[in-house]
């Protein structure tokens, strides 16, 4: 394979170093790739709105192919990419939901299925105190379920601290600090009232 000097770098490399030029008696361009590519990027940096536009301009001109295009391959290729896709969100749930929640609707619903399920846990769940709020005013507290009918004042960090992955994990874990903080056992206590009634 014949060797060519680079007209920029000045280095002498094989043939497929350089890109095809028909114009030229060699063959090839008088710049290397990595000149060319070098070369492209600085001008492309001097002109980036020139370029954008460039860009654009291309794009919509041939929106209509590109559109035929990436329909014609989704059909063609339509079980293959289904089953890519299952994959990937079941790979990257936490992003496809981020992704999902970026867009107006997936707002939307998320907002609404919000609510619905704040007012069926409020149904759902009555709000009897068992105690008064011990704590002074400057600590914020929350009001923590032992269970669906009984509430107890907690700390909002000690309470939102100890979330799990089910209630009943949450509730496990919160009893544990009541009883760190008003030496109750939750359990025992409830027992206590199921053999007294």
């Amino acid at each position: 394979m014949a060797d060519y000097r680079c007209s920029c770098c000045n280095q002498i490399l094989s043939k497929d170093m350089f890109y095809k030029d028909k114009s030229r008696y060699t063959g090839v361009s008088s710049y290397c790739k990595n000149c060319n590519k070098r070369k492209s990027k600085e001008r492309r940096e001097r002109n980036i709105e020139q370029a954008r536009m460039n860009n654009r301009n291309i794009y919509y001109q041939r929106h209509e192919y590109y559109k035929t295009k990436a329909r014609d391959y989704y059909w063609n290729n339509r079980e293959e990419r289904l089953k890519y896709l299952k994959e990937w969100r079941k790979n990257n749930k936490k992003e496809s939901d981020r992704r999902y929640l970026e867009t107006e609707n997936g707002r939307n619903i998320h907002n609404e299925c919000s609510k619905r399920s704040k007012a069926k846990r409020k149904r759902d769940l009555k709000w009897i105190k068992l105690m008064v709020n011990p704590f002074p005013k400057n600590i914020k507290v929350h009001y923590h379920h032992i269970n669906n009918w009984f509430v107890i004042p907690l700390p909002e960090r000690i309470h939102i601290m100890n979330n799990g992955v089910s209630i009943d994990e949450h509730r496990n874990k919160c009893n544990i600090w009541i009883e760190k903080l008003y030496g109750i056992k939750v359990n025992k206590l409830f027992d206590e009232v199921m053999t007294y009634s």
